[in-house]
């Protein structure tokens, strides 16, 4: 489904869209007028009418400069081996929460993809600090930025939907089950609830999350009908796609891996049997393998013609090579085959180094 493009520049005056409606810009500034609506929401969040929940997940610093965008720090630069593809990266936000992005040239102009346009806009006494709030009805929005008709990379905002806290067992009709009360630990941060969960519907399940991944390869393996919801922490997205990204600079020609396991609900992580503190429940681990041929199982990455638990140790060795400064250290473990699954890999981004496996 393509959906309507509104278009800001940087570089000359625009007609922008506020928080209060449109807004016509002065000396190409188009800032965002807070008003009454964000003074009523702030009394409203100081007197607890509304509930106040942290969002780690909504931190992402997005710098947008001529040489491309910058994401947490990270560089994002046109892949090397797609020069089609389009770099992209997902932030997650609650429906009232904006992103900030920062702009290090005056001739960008973003292009918002949405269903319906959002609100983007200078924040008021900084020249190169965009404040930009999808509209709260989506699933997800897309922000475009372009220098010169040249696509520097998306930004694509998912909207989290708070777990409730009345009947936290159930997000609708999706049975989520209960997580497990964080153990005091120098690493308790790691072991709290996600912030929320997105919905995934038939409509978005193939949309794309990161560079090399899309949602549905995230989903919980529970049964159930539509919609569900899954929690995917960027932290992983950007292991993952570093690791794809590895893997192509070694000669492995793919374009994703196969997640065997993604997110699970504390309930469905239960009723397998799982250990409760699964690094899944908290949506920022992965069972993976390489699969090209599209057989189901661990591809032959050693060169021996078997596949076995060599080419898990292997595809380990890889992950284990990845520069800590670029992702966020975790547990790496190895499996073996079995009636049920061929060889994997899993990886996680839980804070520190945890080791695993024959």
């Amino acid at each position: 489904m393509k959906h309507p493009l509104t278009r800001f520049d940087t570089a000359q005056p625009q007609v922008g869209c506020s928080l209060l409606g449109p807004q016509k810009t002065l000396h190409g500034l188009a800032p965002l007028r807070f008003g009454y609506m964000t003074i009523l929401l702030a009394v409203m969040l100081q007197w607890g009418v509304m509930p106040v929940q942290a969002n780690p997940w909504s931190d992402a610093k997005i710098r947008a400069q001529s040489n491309g965008l910058v994401v947490d720090g990270e560089a994002i630069r046109q892949d090397a081996h797609d020069h089609a593809h389009v770099p992209l990266r997902s932030v997650f936000r609650y429906p009232h929460q904006s992103v900030v992005v920062t702009t290090g040239a005056s001739n960008l102009a973003f292009h918002e993809r949405a269903q319906q346009p959002g609100a983007l806009g200078l924040i008021p006494g900084v020249s190169n600090l965009w404040d930009w709030q999808p509209q709260e009805s989506q699933d997800s929005a897309d922000l475009e930025i372009f220098e010169s008709n040249k696509r520097l990379g998306l930004i694509r905002a998912f909207t989290l939907h708070p777990i409730p806290q009345r009947k936290p067992d159930f997000l609708g009709s999706y049975r989520l089950g209960h997580y497990p009360k964080p153990q005091s630990s120098p690493n308790a941060d790691h072991y709290q609830p996600p912030p929320g969960l997105v919905r995934v519907t038939p409509a978005n399940r193939s949309q794309r999350i990161s560079d090399h991944f899309r949602l549905e390869q995230f989903l919980c393996k529970q049964s159930g009908g539509w919609p569900k919801y899954v929690a995917v922490q960027p932290a992983l997205l950007r292991k993952l796609d570093a690791l794809v990204r590895a893997l192509q600079d070694r000669g492995i020609d793919l374009a994703t891996l196969t997640v065997m396991s993604g997110y699970r609900t504390p309930y469905y992580n239960r009723a397998i049997g799982n250990v409760a503190f699964s690094r899944h429940i908290y949506g920022d681990a992965a069972d993976i393998f390489v699969d090209r041929n599209g057989d189901g199982r661990m591809d032959d990455l050693n060169g021996d013609g078997r596949s076995n638990i060599a080419d898990a140790k292997w595809l380990a060795a890889v992950v284990a090579s990845l520069d800590d400064d670029e992702v966020t250290p975790g547990g790496l473990g190895t499996y073996k085959s079995n009636s049920a699954h061929g060889p994997f890999v899993h990886i996680d981004t839980r804070g520190k180094a945890a080791r695993w496996g024959p």
